[in-house]
C-alpha cells in the first residue's frame, strides 16, 4: 500500500526517530550512521534476548535428559552384580550324581563366560540412542548460542572513523550478515531443541513400555497430543497468513513448501498463476506485507475499531475518525456498527435486525442513553462519522440497505440523544447532505426517510435560520408528493418549506430566478390541496401538525407575489370549519395575511368556491353557463381551480364578463 499511514501510526515511538531541530546543520552521513546504528542494535538486541531465553531452557533439560542417561546407560553391558546372583542361583538348585561331577565344570564355565557375549534388549538400545542424540543437540544448540552471541558482539563493535566512512563498514557488515545466513544459523538453534526433545519424550515411551504397559499408554496418548499439536502449529502458517505460530521451524517448511511448489509450475505443470504466487516473500513480514496489500481496506477498518475501542483518549478518537474517511464506504460503515454494537452491549447482527425490523428498536433507544449528556462528544463524533459516510455515497457505489440502516441510527442520534439537539454545526451538516438525498435518483425509501427526518428536526426548531442549498430537492419532493396524492409527505414537506425559506437568500427569489417560479407552482398545488381537502372537510394537517397561517407569513415576508388571495381565502375557510389548528398565533398570522390583500377580493374569491362545491355536485357531461354583471371582476381574478374543478368534471364553460 503506497497511501500515506494514518496519522496516528505517529503517536507510537518509533526508534528510529531522529529529532530534526537537534540535526539540523550536523553532517547528514552522522544522521545516516545513526540510524543504521539503532537498526542494527534492535535487530541484534532482539536476537540476544532469544539466545539468553534458549540458553536458559537448554541448561535445565541438559540437567535432567543427563539423570536420565547416567541410570540407564550401564543397562547397555552385563552387569557383575547381576552375574553374582545368577552362579549363586545355579549352584543352590544345583543337584547331580558323583558321576556328573565332571560335568559340572562344563556348566559352571558356561555361565561365568556369559557375560562375554551380552547384548541389550531392542528397547534399552533404542532408549539410550534417542537420548544420547537429544543430549548432543541440545550441547550442539547451547555452544552455538554462544558462538553467535560472540559473532553479534563483533557486528556491533564501534567503529572508531568518520561517519563518511563508517557507514559503508557498517553496511560491510550488514551484507556479511545476509551473506552468511546469520539469521539462519539463529534460526536452526530453537529447532536443534525442538529435535532433542522429541528424541527425549520417544526414549521416555521406550523406557515405560519396557516397565508397565498402562502408564505407557497413557503417556504416549499424551505425547501424541504434543507431537500432533506441534505440528499443526508448524504448518498452519502455511496455509493461514494471519496465523501467530510463525517460528524458526514454520519458516523452513515454508519455504520447503514454496521450492517444491515452483518445481511443480516450473517442470511439471507450468502455470502463468498460482494460489501462493502472491505470498512469495523472503520474510514472513514481506509476506504479510503483499498479504495485506490485498485486504488493506478490510484490516485497516478493523485495525481502527480494535485502537478505538482501546483508548480513551478523546483527542485520539477524533483522529482515529479522520482516518475512517480514507476508507470504503462499506468498512467505514461496518466500523460505525461494531461501535455502536459495543456501546449497546450486542453483536452487530442483534443491532442490525433491532433497525430493520419495525418495532423492535430498544436498541436505539439504549443507544440514545449512552450517547447522552455525559457522553456529548462522543454522540458528536459519531454523528460527524455518518455525516461523512452519507457524503461519500453521492459519489461512491453503495448498498441502499446500508443507507437507510444510516440514516436510521443518525436519526436517533440527531433527535432522540441529549446531546444531538445542541450541536449547530452537525446540524447544518445534515440539513445538506439530507436534502441532497431527496431525488428522484434514490429509490423511494431514501428521500422519504430524508423527509422524516428533516421533519423531525423542524419539530425541535434545529438551525432554524439556515437554509440548506438542497431544500430546491425538499421543493420538487413536495411537488411530486402532491401529483401522487401522498398528502402525508406533502404537508411535511410544506412544513419543513415554511420553516426554511425565512432564511433563504434573496437572490434565491428574485423575478427572474427558477427557485422563485417553482415556489409559485408549489403555491399552486397547495391551494388545490386545500381546497380539496375543504371540499372533503377532512383537516387541512393530514395528521402532521402544520402552522398554515405562520407558514405563509414566513413565505410572504420572503416574497408576498407567492401569496395568491385565493389561497388566503381558502384557508381562512378551512379555519372557520375547524378544517386546522387554530390558535392565538394562528389567528393573528391569518389577520396579517389579510391585510396584504383587499377584503372584496377575498369575499370575492370565498364567493367562487362556494360556487365551486355547488360545481362538483354536478354530473358530467352538463352544460353550465356562468353569468355575471360585476365590473369589479376581470380575468386575472378568475379563480384556476374553479376551472380545473369544471374541466375534471368534464363541464363546458362559458365565462361572459360584462
Amino acid at each position: 500500500m503506497d497511501a500515506e499511514p494514518p496519522k496516528y501510526r505517529s503517536l507510537v515511538e518509533n526508534p528510529e526517530k531522529i529529532d530534526l531541530e537537534a540535526s539540523a546543520g550536523r553532517d547528514p552521513w552522522d544522521s545516516c550512521r545513526e540510524v543504521m546504528n539503532k537498526r542494527d542494535e534492535t535487530a541484534v538486541q532482539r536476537w540476544i534476548d532469544d539466545i539468553d531465553s534458549l540458553l536458559v531452557i537448554i541448561g535445565l533439560f541438559s540437567a535432567a535428559l543427563t539423570t536420565f542417561i547416567i541410570e540407564f546407560y550401564r543397562q547397555l553391558k552385563a552387569d557383575p552384580t547381576d552375574m553374582i546372583i545368577l552362579l549363586l542361583k545355579d549352584l543352590v538348585s544345583f543337584e547331580a550324581p558323583s558321576q556328573f561331577i565332571n560335568s559340572t565344570n562344563v556348566d559352571l564355565q558356561r555361565h561365568l563366560f556369559r557375560g562375554s557375549s551380552y547384548s541389550p534388549i531392542g528397547s534399552t538400545l533404542r532408549m539410550n540412542i534417542a537420548w544420547v542424540v537429544a543430549l548432543l543437540c541440545s550441547l550442539i544448540a547451547a555452544f552455538t548460542g554462544i558462538l553467535v552471541k560472540q559473532w553479534l558482539r563483533a557486528y556491533l563493535s564501534e567503529i572508531p572513523t568518520s561517519p563518511i566512512e563508517s557507514v559503508p563498514i557498517r553496511q560491510l557488515r550488514h551484507d556479511g550478515l545476509e551473506t552468511w545466513r546469520m539469521g539462519e544459523i539463529i534460526g536452526c538453534l530453537p529447532i536443534l531443541m525442538e529435535i532433542a526433545l522429541v528424541l527425549f519424550l520417544y526414549g521416555l515411551l521406550e523406557l515405560l513400555w519396557s516397565l508397565n504397559s498402562t502408564i505407557a499408554g497413557v503417556s504416549t496418548a499424551i505425547v501424541a497430543v504434543f507431537i500432533i499439536f506441534l505440528a499443526v502449529t508448524t504448518a498452519i502458517p502455511i496455509f493461514f497468513p494471519n496465523s501467530p505460530f510463525k517460528s524458526p521451524q514454520a519458516w523452513f517448511l515454508w519455504r520447503s513448501a514454496m521450492r517444491l511448489l515452483s518445481l511443480w509450475r516450473r517442470f511439471i505443470r507450468p502455470s502463468p498463476s498460482d494460489l501462493s504466487s502472491s505470498h512469495s516473500g523472503s520474510t514472513w513480514i514481506e509476506r504479510e506485507v503483499e498479504i495485506s496489500r490485498l485486504r488493506g481496506d478490510e484490516l485497516n477498518g478493523r485495525a481502527l475499531a480494535r485502537v478505538y475501542k482501546g483508548s480513551i483518549d478523546e483527542d485520539f478518537r477524533d483522529i482515529i475518525c479522520s482516518c475512517i474517511n480514507t476508507l470504503p464506504i462499506n468498512i467505514a460503515a461496518s466500523f460505525v456498527f461494531e461501535l455502536i454494537a459495543t456501546k449497546c452491549q450486542c453483536s452487530v447482527e442483534a443491532l442490525l435486525e433491532s433497525i430493520r425490523n419495525p418495532g423492535t428498536d430498544f436498541l436505539l433507544e439504549t443507544l440514545s442513553l449512552k450517547f447522552g449528556t455525559r457522553l456529548r462528544r462522543g454522540a458528536r463524533r459519531l454523528q460527524s462519522m455518518i455525516l461523512d459516510i452519507l457524503h461519500e455515497m453521492h459519489s461512491k457505489p453503495f448498498g441502499v440497505t446500508i443507507l437507510v440502516d444510516l440514516l436510521k441510527i443518525l436519526r436517533k442520534l440527531l433527535i432522540d440523544s441529549e446531546g444531538g439537539v445542541c450541536e449547530n454545526l452537525n446540524h447544518r451538516r445534515a440539513w445538506d447532505i439530507l436534502t441532497s438525498f431527496m431525488t428522484p435518483h434514490y429509490p423511494f425509501q431514501v428521500p422519504r426517510l430524508c423527509l422524516e427526518i428533516l421533519w423531525d428536526m423542524t419539530q425541535v426548531r434545529c438551525n432554524s435560520d439556515y437554509c440548506p442549498v438542497g431544500m430546491q430537492n425538499v421543493l420538487t419532493y413536495a411537488r411530486d408528493a402532491f401529483t401522487r396524492n401522498d398528502n402525508e409527505s406533502f404537508v411535511r414537506a410544506s412544513g419543513i418549506l415554511f420553516d426554511r425559506l425565512p432564511a433563504m437568500p434573496d437572490t434565491l427569489v428574485t423575478a427572474r430566478c427558477e427557485v422563485r417560479k417553482r415556489l409559485g407552482e408549489w403555491m399552486e398545488d397547495l391551494a388545490q390541496y386545500l381546497l380539496s381537502q375543504n371540499t372533503q372537510k377532512k383537516r387541512l394537517d393530514n395528521g402532521v401538525r402544520v402552522k398554515w397561517c405562520s407558514g405563509l407569513v414566513a413565505v410572504a415576508n420572503v416574497d408576498s407575489g407567492l401569496i395568491s388571495a385565493e389561497l388566503i381565502a381558502l384557508l381562512e375557510e378551512g379555519a372557520d370549519m375547524g378544517l386546522v389548528e387554530w390558535d392565538d398565533v394562528e389567528r393573528s398570522a391569518l389577520h396579517h395575511l389579510k391585510a396584504l390583500f383587499h377584503h372584496d377580493d377575498l369575499k370575492v374569491k370565498k364567493e367562487w368556491h362556494s360556487m365551486e362545491y355547488d360545481i362538483s355536485d354536478l354530473g358530467t357531461g352538463t352544460d353550465f353557463r356562468i353569468l355575471t354583471s360585476c365590473k369589479a371582476w376581470s380575468s386575472e381574478m378568475y379563480p384556476r381551480s374553479v376551472g380545473d374543478t369544471l374541466e375534471r368534471l368534464g363541464l363546458r364553460t362559458a365565462l361572459i364578463l360584462s
